[in-house]
C-alpha cells in the first residue's frame, strides 16, 4: 500500500486491473461486505469491503483506496465518507489524469 494511486474513472478498471487506485463514487447499495458505487462516468463498481466487510457506507460519496481487480471489480483497502461531491468535475480530473497530462500524473515504475 507504498507509492502512487492513480485516481480513476470506472471505465479505467480495466486499465488499471491489479493496481491500486482511488476510485470516488455514489453508494448505490451496501450489504456491509459489498457495495455497489456508481462512479463519476456512470458505470457501477462492485467494491469488495475491506477485511470482510462490516458497517455498510453512511455517506453518499465515498473515496475508495483499493486495487481495481476487474473491468467493474475492486478491492476496499481503506474508505473515506463525503457528504457531497462535484462528480462531473471528478470525472474530469481523471480524464486529465488518464489522458494528456498523463506523464504529470503518473511516475515511471522506477521511482517507486
Amino acid at each position: 500500500m507504498d507509492g502512487y494511486a492513480p485516481r480513476i474513472g470506472g471505465k479505467d478498471m480495466s486499465d488499471f486491473q491489479g493496481s491500486q487506485v482511488i476510485l470516488m463514487g455514489k453508494v448505490l447499495s451496501d450489504t456491509g461486505a459489498v457495495a455497489q458505487v456508481q462512479a463519476a462516468d456512470g458505470t457501477t463498481i462492485n467494491v469488495i469491503k475491506a477485511q470482510g466487510g462490516g458497517t455498510p457506507y453512511d455517506t453518499q460519496y465515498v473515496e475508495i483506496l483499493g486495487r481495481a481487480s476487474g473491468p467493474a471489480e475492486g478491492q476496499e483497502f481503506k474508505c473515506t465518507a463525503w457528504e457531497t461531491v462535484d462528480m462531473e468535475q471528478y470525472l474530469k480530473l481523471t480524464q486529465f489524469q488518464n489522458g494528456p497530462f498523463k506523464p504529470m500524473f503518473h511516475p515511471p515504475v522506477s521511482d517507486f
